[in-house]
């Protein structure tokens, strides 16, 4: 083999040789950080799903207000007709019953929209702690991502997150 031949190999082998060693060097040397990295993006992937599922139960919560608002309006509008049935400021006293009855009704529909109200609310209130959650997750997973030299690491968004952990996506509104 002619000696430029050799020269040219041994270098090669050198560079290998160094190129490897960097690689376990890294490997071994940001072991903490890869561990730290998976640990993140679990809970990534754990608000991720929250934040669709609260997204789901916010949009059935959301089309049962709407019914519930929809029929408080028509008995509003049947309480009102009682109104032009009044005789001066009193109603008849046959429609007095009917009256009372139709508007404690009334009252407990509203009572029942309220409670539908409130856990619409406190869902919210989850869904907005998830994505508070979500960005803090997705900031520091780039952040332990760019220190072991992926600088363009792929987050997973919400969906992708719902899917890798098996929650069904929101279904659309008909």
């Amino acid at each position: 083999m002619n000696l430029r031949l050799r020269v040219l190999l041994a270098f090669l082998a050198l560079l290998l040789v160094g190129k490897v060693g960097k690689e376990l060097y890294d490997w071994r040397a940001h072991a903490d950080d890869r561990a730290r990295l998976v640990a993140v993006r679990g809970r990534l992937l754990d608000a991720g799903a929250e934040i669709m599922s609260t997204r789901a139960e916010l949009d059935t919560l959301k089309r049962v207000l709407d019914r519930e608002d929809g029929a408080l309006e028509r008995e509003k509008r049947a309480l009102g007709a009682y109104d032009r049935k009044a005789q001066g400021s009193a109603l008849p006293p046959h429609l007095y019953e009917a009256y009372r009855a139709d508007l404690d009704r009334y009252n407990e529909h509203v009572e029942r929209r309220n409670r539908s109200f409130h856990t619409w609310q406190e869902v919210l209130a989850r869904n907005h702690s998830a994505v508070d959650r979500y960005n803090v997750l997705a900031d520091s997973l780039r952040a332990v991502a760019e220190v072991l030299g992926d600088p363009y690491y792929q987050v997973p968004s919400p969906l992708e997150a719902a899917a890798e952990r098996n929650v069904p996506p929101p279904v659309p509104a008909p």
